[in-house]
């Protein structure tokens, strides 16, 4: 595990919410899913472990069932813990999340857009010329009002 003690270690000094649809959608994981796969990651990692014993880190289901995001649908108590928590980065993966839904959306802290263009008409749209799978990875710094 220490193999990634380098990059996990200094994120784990931070809240961190997990967010996951709350049903089913395409290859993505659910919510009850991500439950089970971080109370297996916290067995052989002590740092996870101790993250969420600590309530530094814990799992929310987003209210969605798509493999876009919505942000004007996500559960209330995501968005009150995410105020109440103050939230600094949100970090959207996919490319229904982020190309589909929120490539131009505008954040009140920054956010890490992640995604590849699985789609080759799509890809060509983004400029891309080759029959290759583009990666999109987007920071973007908060939106100053």
């Amino acid at each position: 595990m220490y193999l990634y003690g380098g990059v996990i270690r200094p994120v784990l000094t931070l809240t961190v919410i997990l967010c996951a649809n709350s049903k089913p959608a395409l290859n993505d994981v659910t919510y009850s899913e991500l439950v089970l796969l971080l109370e297996q990651a916290a067995l052989i990692s002590k740092d996870l472990a101790c993250a969420m014993e600590e309530g530094r880190l814990w799992v929310m289901d987003s209210g969605q069932a798509s493999p876009c995001l919505d942000l004007g649908r996500i559960t209330r108590s995501l968005a009150d813990a995410m105020i109440v928590n103050q939230v600094d980065l949100v970090v959207i993966e996919g490319m229904g999340r982020v190309i589909h839904t929120n490539l131009h959306a505008k954040f009140k802290c920054d956010v890490l857009k992640v995604a590849v263009i699985k789609n080759r008409w799509l890809a060509r749209r983004f400029g891309e010329e080759e029959d290759t799978f583009p990666v999109v990875f987007q920071f973007e710094r908060k939106m100053v009002l």
